[in-house]
């Protein structure tokens, strides 16, 4: 299976790449669902493109916003602007944006986004005849359905295999509309969900009553983190041709730590593939309703868990110091995990130098060059961490 990574700058789409991922998938800030970060703009993604295309990797672009009629001449500069730019597919929500991609981006290959909420194998084989290549199935179907339209079509078939879920139907979500004034159907979704709620009487104004589920309270539209890492051999045996992982938002860390993980466990590498996933930021884990989990909500808080903080990253080794770059407070003498993309590495007792060369016990500046005494040749973009219960 094709793993298939998010990429919400250039940085993240490099890391992406460095650490497994087969294909990215990105956007323009105008047309995708991610418009917070808006690293994108025609001359990156160009550059974007000609790199995945250096490196023998598969590059997606985003294009499945639900558009208003304000928004379809753009929409047709954007078609013709990559038309013959050789990207291997445009993922789309919208039956329109979907017509004028087909007429003006001819040599594209289409693919539908899990917002065109495809359930059944009746819905993918009319956008098999309309011309589409690959569907990338709602996250509400159970794994049989999905063998079932595997079986039935002949059409690519993608799904989501980690990272955070919305909790409304494939993100057909209008909260954040009634709640900020910002319209998630168009990428620009605050988390309203994640928000915690009280009940207000009318005739009372200013009196509070709690929601309560437990003593902590009620978050009741928090949905859990999606990880399918323990379930690669099923997706395979189901007929899935790519799996999709979440968060153009996140860390570059975040993102290396994930393809890497996903990327072992693809390979059969290593066996603490899933306790690696602990260690970056994420809410309680859950299988979802592909394999029948209906217990998605994560009740009485909306804080992440994280194992691991990072410390730094990695800008040169010459087999004595390692270049590095501060992220996170830490100690000389402290215990240090370096993670590269092929292995990891322990520091029990690190020897610690600022950017002078200069033997210290701790960096006071955030994003501050240091150097770490070790005869380990570490690769560039390493990330340096610590672990902690």
């Amino acid at each position: 299976m094709e793993l298939l990574a998010p990429a919400g700058n250039l940085v993240k789409l490099k890391t992406a790449f460095q650490y497994g991922a087969d294909a990215c998938y990105m956007g323009l800030d105008s047309f995708s669902l991610r418009r917070g970060d808006k690293d994108f703009g025609y001359e990156e993604l160009e550059y974007a493109i000609k790199y995945a295309q250096e490196q023998g990797k598969k590059l997606y672009i985003t294009a499945n916003i639900f558009p208003y009629n304000k928004d379809l001449e753009k929409l047709k500069d954007f078609f013709i602007w990559l038309d013959n730019k050789n990207i291997d597919g445009i993922i789309v929500s919208d039956l329109g944006a979907f017509s004028i991609a087909k007429e003006l981006a001819k040599n594209t290959p289409l693919h539908i986004s899990t917002q065109a909420n495809i359930l059944n194998y009746a819905t993918v084989h009319e956008w098999e005849k309309l011309g589409a290549e690959r569907v990338i199935l709602a996250r509400e179907l159970p794994l049989e359905d999905i063998k079932e339209i595997a079986d039935k079509t002949n059409i690519e078939i993608e799904v989501f295999c980690h990272g955070a879920m919305c909790m409304s139907y494939s993100g057909r979500c209008l909260i954040s509309s009634y709640m900020a004034d910002r319209n998630a159907n168009k990428g620009d979704c605050p988390q309203p969900c994640r928000w915690k709620y009280v009940l207000e009487e009318e005739k009372r104004p200013g009196e509070y009553y709690s929601i309560e589920e437990d003593d902590k309270g009620s978050y009741i539209f928090n949905s859990k983190d999606l990880c399918l890492i323990n379930r690669l051999k099923e997706l395979e045996n189901a007929g899935v041709d790519s799996i999709k992982i979440e968060g153009r938002m996140k860390s570059e860390y975040y993102l290396a730590t994930v393809c890497k993980a996903y990327r072992n466990e693809l390979d059969g590498v290593g066996e603490n593939n899933f306790e690696e996933l602990q260690k970056v930021s994420h809410r309680e884990y859950t299988e979802g309703p592909m394999f029948g989990n209906k217990d998605l909500e994560v009740r009485g808080t909306s804080s992440y868990i994280r194992e691991a903080t990072v410390l730094g990253v990695v800008l040169s080794s010459d087999g004595v110091f390692i270049e590095c770059e501060q992220r996170n407070k830490f100690s000389a003498g402290d215990k240090l995990e370096i993670m590269t993309p092929d292995s990891n590495y322990i520091i029990d007792d690190c020897e610690l130098y600022d950017e002078n060369g200069k033997a210290v016990e701790t960096l006071p500046h955030p994003q501050q060059k240091f150097y770490i005494k070790s005869n380990l040749s570490i690769p560039t973009n390493s990330f340096i961490r610590t672990t902690f219960s």
